[in-house]
């Protein structure tokens, strides 16, 4: 698309539908003030955004793999500064500790997504969540499911051409499987 001499993408185009769609959809749930949830599922979904959609699904398995691992590791945090009595110290030292077991777990080099989503979620839940939310580890997946979902349905209805999603999510698949086969 072009107006005048500025030219807009495809992907910005989607990018700017998926964050209005998010934060359309916790406007209409009825909990537009949470806007770290809203920040976590817009800044998801723009992530999500690639020219293809199995693309979009693929990274949708990463991320929530990775929000899972650092929702662990972030509660195993949250669970052993109860315990302790200086935060400071703790953060210095149990903090860096969890990212290198997160980054560890999540895959390294091999998988970035995993990797970045698994450190940016422990960041969040360590220096960021809200104190005493008990709820903070199921609405955090959950915001991130809904970011996923949003990049998925907006890449699936902006795609220039229709594939079968189904046959390149297979092959998707298959591809990943050899990789891990490869690396055994």
């Amino acid at each position: 698309m072009r107006f005048t001499k500025i030219h807009i993408e495809q992907r910005t185009i989607k990018m700017a539908a998926v964050v209005f769609m998010c934060i359309a959809f916790y406007t209409v749930v009825g909990n537009p003030d949470n806007t770290s949830l809203m920040m976590i599922s817009s800044s998801t979904a723009a992530f999500g955004i690639y020219p293809k959609t199995v693309d979009v699904w693929i990274f949708a398995r990463y991320r929530m793999l990775g929000t899972a691992i650092g929702c662990f590791f972030g509660t195993v945090y949250l669970l052993i500064q109860n315990h302790l009595t200086d935060e400071g110290l703790s953060r210095l030292i149990f903090i860096p500790l969890l990212i290198f077991l997160t980054v560890t777990i999540s895959g390294g080099v091999k998988s970035p997504i995993t990797v970045r989503g698994s450190v940016m979620t422990l960041i969040t839940m360590t220096l960021v969540a809200p104190v005493n939310d008990k709820n903070y580890v199921l609405q955090r997946i959950l915001a991130t499911l809904v970011g996923t979902l949003m990049a998925v349905l907006v890449n699936f209805l902006f795609e220039p051409k229709k594939s079968h999603i189904l046959k390149d999510l297979r092959k998707s698949v298959n591809v990943d499987k050899r990789n891990k086969t490869d690396e055994l």
